[in-house]
């Protein structure tokens, strides 16, 4: 068939004949292609949202009750505190200083430019590059070792490097809202049940007629209540909470967490009961109702009571009844 009966004509010989090549709606993809691949993805979404749903639904009509479990703070430490070890004493931070010392610096800034002229000198000289010509090579030497010498102190200063810090003291004890000590050297013989807790934690409020009925009930028999509150922003905020609801307990502010790192808390509120002898008896994260409350008091009571004053601290006067409402 000739090139007049197709009415195509074919190149020649030796001619060249541009094709253009055909392009999809988004690079080499086409609408279709690009259609069933939103379908495959909108699929796959679709049986992950069903696979991960759960059977059922947990929420219920009606007020929630924050005292069910604790407000959780983080992960459980795999070291924490167990019943049989000896509580920790409640101590702030000891006062601290910070030293300089410039020898780790110095050899570091030695060492490093000692290793970056090394480099300059043997290195570029066996890839092919020794710098610029004839005397102005080793101005740039020492400026390129200089350099990274500096760089390096620099570094290493910003890590601490030489930086020690020395304690100008003992630790301090904790401190109760009063500015007395709180010790639980002080407290030996009586049954302690050290509380942690904060102002704003939902559990904690709701927990707070629990603390002060059981301890006006049974700090005759030697109960002492320390109640720790962690992660405040100022002592005032604890303070007002106290005289709003009229505590009569020891209560402490930790500030500065050092407490609260001591005894590795990771909800609120975390309640500890040591023995007369300081030995930890039993431990619950979590808020108490009044009958488990009592039933874990009970535990650690002394035989004998202690006599009046004997821990150091006045004995509070009993407040009028508390009532607190939950939270949603």
């Amino acid at each position: 068939m000739s090139e007049v009966e197709t009415g195509v004509e074919t190149p020649g010989p030796g001619e060249f004949r541009h094709v253009r090549r055909k392009h999809g709606l988004v690079g080499p993809f086409g609408g279709r292609q690009l259609l069933l691949g939103a379908l495959v993805v909108a699929g796959v979404v679709g049986l992950l949202v069903l696979a991960t749903r759960p059977l059922g639904t947990t929420d219920q009509a009606g007020q929630r009750d924050p005292r069910a479990t604790p407000f959780i703070l983080g992960a459980a430490p795999a070291n924490g505190l167990r019943p049989g070890d000896r509580a920790p004493e409640l101590l702030s931070a000891p006062p601290t200083r910070q030293t300089m010392d410039p020898v780790p610096l110095a050899l570091t800034g030695i060492l490093g430019l000692g290793a970056a002229l090394a480099f300059v000198i043997l290195v570029p000289s066996r890839i092919g590059f020794s710098g610029p010509p004839g005397r102005a090579r080793w101005p740039w030497r020492l400026g390129f070792a200089s350099a990274f010498a500096l760089a390096l102190v620099l570094s290493g200063a910003t890590m601490g490097l030489g930086r020690s810090t020395v304690a100008l003291g003992p630790a301090p004890p904790l401190t109760d809202l009063q500015g007395r000590p709180v010790q639980l050297s002080e407290l030996r013989g009586h049954g302690v049940w050290i509380n942690f807790w904060a102002s704003w934690c939902p559990p904690c409020q709701a927990e707070t007629p629990v603390l002060r009925d059981v301890f006006t009930a049974y700090q005759s028999q030697g109960l002492e209540v320390v109640g720790i509150s962690v992660q405040e922003s100022n002592a005032a905020d604890v303070a007002a909470y106290v005289a709003r609801y009229g505590l009569g307990y020891t209560v402490a502010a930790d500030l500065s967490g050092d407490v609260f790192r001591a005894y590795k808390i990771y909800a609120l509120p975390t309640q500890f009961f040591v023995g007369p002898d300081g030995v930890i008896r039993s431990i619950v994260y979590g808020p108490l109702t009044r009958e488990s409350a009592v039933a874990r008091v009970e535990q650690i009571l002394p035989a004998t009571a202690p006599s009046p004053g004997a821990s150091g601290q006045p004995s509070p006067s009993a407040s009028p009844t508390l009532s607190v409402s939950p939270s949603p």
